[in-house]
Parts: C-alpha cells; structure tokens; sequence
C-alpha cells in the first residue's frame, strides 16, 4: 500500500511513479478507492490537497458546482417524509387503506419486512469492443442481514456462444451492501451482426431474505456491434453529420464489384445456417456438373460403340454384349438422376434465401428502432418500408442465390472444357485444336462485350430504380397527407403528379428492358453462329471420316450447352446488377448511426450518480438507504437536431442546437406542471426526461434520473394496428395482472371514456382506431394506457390541451390518484414495496395546476417555481384562476357541509 502511496505523490509531482500506472490498474475500483483516501485524509499535505483539487477543477469543469448542487439535494431530501403530501384521490376506500398500510410498515422512516431486489436498470447497453458488461443488481429497504438471489443468462435475438458468454451466479448482499455487480462476458466477433439483446434474470429459486422486484426482475442487454456493413470500406457512411460528402456520394465512389463481393462474404461468414446451406448447395451444384460431363461420356460411348454396327462385341466396356450395354446405360442414366432429384428436394429446406431474407430485414428493424435523431431526419420512411418489404428479397434471390449460381454456371463451362480435354484421350482419339479454340472464344467474347456494355447497363438499371423509389415516395405521400389532400382540394394534382412518376417509370422501365434484350442477344447470336460454322467444317469431317459421328454430336451437344450457360451467365450478372440499388439502400440504412452509443453514456452516468447519492444518503443516516429519496434532476442542458434540404444526392444541412437554460428539481412522488409560452422549452425539457432525445455529450453532468425508476413518455396519442385491448395494454408484458381486463376497463371509466368505447374492450374486432375515434377519445385512451402501464415516471406533454371541464377534473383525480396511491387501481398490499409514481406535465392553457405539489414557469432564460396565481398569470389565462379559484372553493364548503 505505501508503494501505492509513493506513486499517488510521484503522480501529483510529474515525477516517474515507483509503481508502474498498469500495477494500479490490476488493483480493484474498491481498493483504489480506499488507498486514495487514506492517502488524502491521513497522510497529504494541504497543498498537495490544493493541488489535487486544483488538478479536478481544471480536467472536470463544473465539478464544484455539481457537487454542491448534490449535496444540496441531499440536504433537502433527508429530512423529507417518504410520501409526498397527500392529495385529493378519486378512491377514498383505496387511499385510506393505502395510508394504513403505509403507516403499519414504518417505524421511524425505517421500512420493515424483506428487502426487494432488482437490476438497476431494465435495460443495459453494451459495446462488444468492452468485451463484458457490468449489470448491477440493487438490494432496497432494509439492509442489517445476508440477502442472496440467483440469476442467470438467457438467449433472446443474440445467441449464447455468439454474441455473449452463457453465465449464471448467485449474488449474495452481506449486511450494508446495497449493490451487487454481475459480469457478463461479451464475444468477440470481427464479422458485422445486427444490434442483438440477450436477457438476465433473476431467479425465485435460492432467494433467501429477499422478494423479487415486480418490474425489476428480467433486464435485456444491447450490444453495440462497431463494425460497418457489409465491411470496414463502409465506415464513412456513418457520418451522416458531414457537410462536405454525403453517404450516397460516399456509396458511389466504392467499387461495386466489391460491394457485391463483401455482402456475400459477409452472409457467408455472419450466419451459422446459411453458411451450412451454401456449403451444401456448392456440393450439390459441382454434383450436377459432374452428371452432365458423365451423360457426355455415354452419348459418345453410345454413338461410337454400342450403336456402331461395325463395332464388335468384343470391344464393348466389360465384355457385355449390345443387349446388356443398352441396360447398363439406361440404368447408369436414370439412377444418378433420380439420386440428384432428392438432393434437389432436400435443398430446399436449408434455407439460404429464407434466412439471408429474414436475417437482413430484421436488421434494418433492429436498427431504424434505434436510430438517432440525425438518422432519422436523414431518411424518408419509405426507403425504409421498400428496404424491408422489397429490397431484402430482392437481395437474397438475386445478389447471394444469383451469387451461388453464378460459381454453379462456371463449373458448367469447366465440365465443358474438361470433356473437350480429355474426350481424345478416353475414346483414343487426336486432340482437336478447333474445338477447343471455339469453346474458349464463347465466354471470352461475352465477357469483353458484357465489359463495353457494362456503364450503359448499371445506368439504365439505376434510372429504373430510382424512378420506382420515386414512385412510390408519390404513392406514400398521397397516402400519409390523404386528409391534407382531400381538405384543400388537392386530389386532382396528387393524381397528375402520380401519373407523371408512373410515365417516368415505365419510359425507364422499357429503356432498362430493351438494353437489357439487346446484351442478351449478343449471347445467343454468337452460339448460333458457332454452331452454324461447326455444323458445316465438322460435318465435312465426319464425311471424310475424320471425326466420329458421336463427337460431332457432342460437340454440338456442348456449343449449344456453352451458349446457354453463357447467356445464363449473363443472366445472373444483369440480375446482380438490378440488386446493386437494392444492396446499397441497405447499406447506408444499416450503417446509419444508433443512438445505442449515447444512451450507454447516459445509462452509465445515472447509474453512477444514482450511486454516488445513495452513498451519500446512506452516510447521512445508516438506516435511510431508500431510493425514493434521489431526486430527477435537469440543469442546463443542450440536444442538438440536424435540419436537412433533400435534394438528389447533395444534402443541406444545418445543425440546430436548443438549450434548455436553468435547473429543474423534482422529487420522487411528485405531481409536477410545467407551464409557459409556446416555444419556451417546455416539449424539450419533457423529451430529456422521457429519453426521446437525448442531450449532448458534453451536457450529461446536467442530467439525472435513478437508473432503476421505469420511465414512460407520451407526446401525442398513437395506435398499433390490433383490437382496443391490444392497444389498451400495449406496455404491459403478458401474464402482467396489470393486463386484467377488469382493471382496464375501470381505468377506462374513471377517466370517462364513453360506453360504447369501453364495450369495444372485450372485442375481438381490428378497427383504425386513429382515424374513428375523436381527438379527445384518442387522448383518453392514450392516457388509459400509460396509467395501464404503471411506469414510476408519467412524462405527459400537454394532457389536458384538448379536454373540456369535466374531463379535465376527472383526469386531474386520476393523476393524482397515480401519485398518492403509487399507482391506479394497484393491490393495496403491496403498497410498502411499491416505488412512488412521479408525474410530470406541460400546461400552455392552466388546465389542471390545482392539483399539483409543484408548478414550474419555464422560459428562454431558464426555470423557476412559482405559485398557481402565477402560472396563470404568465399565461395570460386570470378567468381561468378565478374559475378555478372558485371550484375549489366551492368544493371546500361541500366538505365543510358534509
């Protein structure tokens, strides 16, 4: 330790340490941590602590601040009351036995019974260049004795042996540990795979002293693959965020043959089953060669020998007469193909197109779900709809079959020039020069033709496939802005303009179709020409008896054959050709930037912080080491937004930065208003706190949420396509009891959503819920579903913006019923284990202040907390705080009267 010490002196000096920097490295962050203390508490002197602080000040600006203003939430916190301040429920029964509840499992502050555990976050974000991730397991409440859990690795999308390490373990707490980190190997694969999760949970097996968190108990872990697809030459289309060179130029100036060429190797070499089934196939193609080659050995042997009357027996293969030889080359015909029939039949359930399909289009899901904000104001929901639906299979039939096919075509023509080779040799024959030159000059010819013709051919395929995009972006946009359309009066242009993208298309398609017609001819031109040569200087040969009337036959036999193999050859390349657009849309759909990378960041330093404020809670009071006393906190911080012009290729682009000025501080078990003019920053601030955009790099000291609270934001309502029960339920996992159909239907009533709605609960019936249901209805069911989905923070942009008075007062007792009883219409019993429900939401109108605990004026210079007359008055809205004034007290005599 004192070796350890010397090198923390030699460090701070810049003098060469005694103990080399990689020896403090192989030591623990535990026993870091406490060597540096003790060596800062017991043994430095005041200006090498001056200079220490100095040295953090400078390298962590805004560290002094941050840290005050940690203590400071601390200091508020500690003191406070577990609960919040009760307020107005529309459940009397269930807020009364929620109190009882509250107050028979508390004594002191101090929470009785076994404490719960569960991972620190519900998802996990890993970089497969780390090689493991670190999931913490958290113990809350009462932390005096032994806890221990199970858990254990289990595959989703990613493999165990593929993308991770199978792993399981028991975490044991001894008393006054909190915090339990597991390990996760990750595997190292230099081959690009999709974003792949894996799953950890815990296990009610072994759990001794503990329950199991009810939300808590499974996490899902991303990992991050680095590398570009299909190869490392793809990594500057990742930077989307260059002014000079966009993706598509970057795309252009890559080779297409080696685009082609690393797509195949990848699929090859990135899927197990594929890999498996190409192997197979090559096998089985080479098999049919080698059948053809045999079927011309007997068609000469045939010819020349059985059928040859002047042959006699005797020289026939194995001294069989012509009776027997007839047999033996029917069967030796028949058998081979009947064998190659099966192989055939067997091949089609390995899968190679299926699973190169699916494989690819469940990557671009993977990865447009998780794209950044840049990605997606890069791309037009189109390209990536013709991506999935069309583009992938268009990719696996014609880029990597069409590739596997192309090998089969050229060990046909290797099969051809084998027989030509040894066919003089087996039936004692001279060699022949001239047909061996002729067989050579079919695909020598085709190739140098095809290599002219090659500039003319990719710009008539690329101008067809663009005119398709173009189509149907026309189609999609009618389609999207149809009400938009109809309300102006604008069908007949939308039509117009339609019919013009349909004539592009089809004058681009017939272009393509008769270039195309014309490469493929040249084909079929130069084996008919040859073959017509042939069939006059070979049958003067056979005349004069220089040549045998069965390899003349073949010899035709095998021109007609080079022709076709050679036009399908050509085939396969027009084929690889039309799949080019295809292979590169998906190449820049697959390599724009995630947001996975951030969110890691952001993931890793609230679980820091959530850390570090726990420590220090735990400091101020040994017994008080509950969670809900870490406040969500927001101070000064940036999100950055890319605005683009869509032109062709060339993009203008302009990077928008919105700061969001001023520190806001809320409470677990609050009911937090934001209110203020439109465009103060109010959408902004809830979309940080709802994880919808995320802040700068440089901004993430300024943001903090416990890693381990659920968080559910709602911006504007939306439906899936499904029943109402679908849609009702949809953030709430299957077997859930929050899923009761019961409960969903009286979540339904409480915030009044019509009977007739509420019927449709239990029906089976699919409808287009956005488009029968009014704007309110839509919004009350919007706010069913997250109140169903029983998040520990309610982010809520503008809930009361389209309500009347009576919806507004019934929302308003259901968002406070959310916080006081920790949830709507939960099991009373479980109220101690229970974390607080947090809700926090934007006013532009004054609906729904009076029922808050906390109201905050945002504007341009930042945010303050001010009272409900205020928020009124800043809106401009004083009738509406004399209405409201008034109701409640209205409703204050009421009760006095009761």
């Amino acid at each position: 330790m004192s070796s350890q010490r010397e090198s923390y002196v030699a460090l701070l000096d810049g003098s060469p340490p005694s103990t080399p920097r990689e020896s403090l490295r192989d030591s623990t962050a535990e026993q870091r941590e406490t060597d540096a203390t003790a060596w800062i508490v017991d043994e430095a002197s005041d200006s090498q602590v001056a200079k220490l602080v100095g040295i953090f000040l400078t390298e962590r600006p805004g560290l002094l601040e941050r840290l005050v203003s940690i203590d400071h939430h601390i200091e508020v916190t500690s003191d406070a009351p577990q609960e919040a301040v009760p307020l107005p429920s529309t459940s009397t029964a269930s807020r009364e036995a929620n109190v009882k509840d509250q107050n028979n499992s508390q004594d002191n502050g101090v929470t009785k019974g076994a404490p719960v555990v569960q991972f620190s976050a519900a998802v996990y974000v890993g970089a497969e260049a780390d090689g493991e991730v670190v999931i913490d397991i958290l113990r809350l409440g009462d932390h005096s004795e032994t806890s221990s859990v199970s858990w254990t690795t289990k595959d989703a999308a990613g493999k165990a042996g593929e993308i991770y390490e199978a792993a399981q373990g028991k975490a044991v707490f001894e008393p006054g540990q909190t915090t339990m980190p597991v390990v996760v190997k990750l595997v190292a694969n230099p081959c690009w795979s999709a974003i792949l999760d894996f799953s950890v949970e815990l296990l009610e097996a072994d759990l001794e002293n503990a329950e199991l968190g009810r939300y808590g108990k499974k996490c899902r872990v991303k990992v991050i693959d680095q590398d570009p697809f299909p190869s490392a030459e793809m990594g500057e289309v990742t930077n989307v965020e260059n002014t000079q060179v966009s993706p598509m130029e970057v795309l252009e100036r890559i080779s297409k043959f080696k685009l082609v060429v690393d797509y195949c190797l990848m699929t090859f070499h990135s899927n197990p089953r594929v890999r498996a089934g190409t192997i197979k196939k090559i096998i089985l193609d080479q098999l049919h060669n080698m059948y053809r080659l045999f079927k011309l050995y007997l068609r000469v042997y045939l010819v020349d020998h059985i059928l040859r009357a002047s042959n006699p027996d005797a020289k026939l293969a194995f001294h069989l007469d012509r009776y027997a030889s007839l047999i033996a080359i029917s069967a030796m015909w028949i058998l081979p193909f009947g064998i190659l029939h099966l192989l055939h039949y067997a091949s089609l359930s390995w899968g190679i197109v299926s699973t190169s399909r699916v494989w690819i289009q469940t990557a671009l899901m993977r990865t447009y779900l998780n794209y950044s904000n840049v990605s997606l104001a890069f791309i037009k929901p189109s390209d990536v709809t013709m991506s999935i639906n069309y583009d992938a299979e268009f990719l696996a039939v014609n880029g990597y079959s069409n590739m596997l096919q192309f090998f089969s075509k050229l060990g046909t023509l290797v099969v051809l020039l084998a027989f030509q080779l040894t066919a003089p040799f087996i039936f004692n024959k001279p060699f022949r020069l001239t047909t061996m030159l002729a067989v050579l000059a079919m695909p020598l010819l085709n190739v140098l033709f095809l290599y002219f013709r090659a500039g003319l051919a990719s710009w008539v395929l690329h101008r067809e496939s663009k005119a398709q995009a173009d189509l149907v972006l026309s189609v999609d946009y009618a389609v999207n802005n149809f009400r938009l359309i109809a309300d102006y009066c604008k069908r007949g242009k939308i039509v117009d303009d339609f019919e013009d993208a349909a004539q592009v298309h089809s004058h681009s398609d017939r272009e393509m179709k008769q270039v195309l017609a014309n490469n493929l001819y040249f084909c079929k031109w130069l084996s008919t020409i040859i073959i017509a040569l042939w069939s006059f200087f070979g049958g003067l040969k056979v005349v004069r008896g220089d040549l045998t009337l069965g390899l003349f036959l073949c010899d035709i036999q095998t021109f007609s054959t080079m022709g076709q193999v050679t036009q399908e050859l050509f085939q396969i390349f027009i084929s690889i050709q039309t799949a080019l657009p295809s292979l590169e849309r998906i190449t820049l759909l697959l390599n724009l930037p995630t947001d996975l990378d951030m969110r890691m960041l952001v993931q890793r330093r609230c679980r820091e912080y959530t850390a570090l404020l726990r420590e220090r809670v735990q400091k101020r009071n040994a017994d008080d080491v509950r969670m809900d006393l870490l406040p969500i906190r927001l101070e000064n911080v940036s999100c950055t937004y890319l605005a683009q012009d869509l032109k062709g290729h060339h993009l203008a682009k302009k990077k928008i930065t919105i700061t969001a000025q001023g520190q806001l501080s809320v409470d677990q078990g609050s009911l937090v208003a934001l209110v203020g003019q439109l465009g103060s920053g109010k959408s902004t601030r809830l979309r940080v706190l709802g994880a919808a955009t995320l802040p700068d790099a440089k901004c993430l000291d300024g943001f903090f949420i416990p890693s381990h609270l659920r968080v559910l934001h709602v911006e504007q309502p939306g439906f899936v396509e499904g029943t109402l029960m679908d849609n009702l339920t949809f953030g709430v996992e299957t077997g859930d009891p929050d899923r009761l159909q019961g409960r969903v239907v009286e979540i339904c009533r409480m915030l009044e959503v019509p009977d007739e709605i509420v019927d449709q609960i239990s029906s089976d019936v699919h409808l287009d819920w956005q488009r029968i249901l009014s704007v309110s209805e839509r919004q009350k069911i919007s706010l069913a579903r997250a109140f169903i989905a029983n998040p520990e923070v309610l982010i809520l942009h503008r809930p009361f913006q389209v309500f009347d008075e009576r919806s507004t007062e019934a929302l308003a007792d259901m968002l406070a019923e959310f916080v006081t009883g920790k949830g709507i219409l939960q099991d009373s019993g479980g109220f101690r284990s229970r974390r607080p429900r947090t809700c926090i939401f934007s006013s532009a109108t004054g609906k729904g202040l009076h029922c808050c605990t906390k109201i905050y004026r945002v504007t341009m210079q930042g945010v303050d907390e001010v009272s409900e007359q205020d928020a009124i008055e800043t809106l401009g809205l004083k009738s509406v705080y004399r209405h409201s004034l008034r109701k409640s007290q209205i409703g204050v005599q009421n009760k006095v009267v009761n």
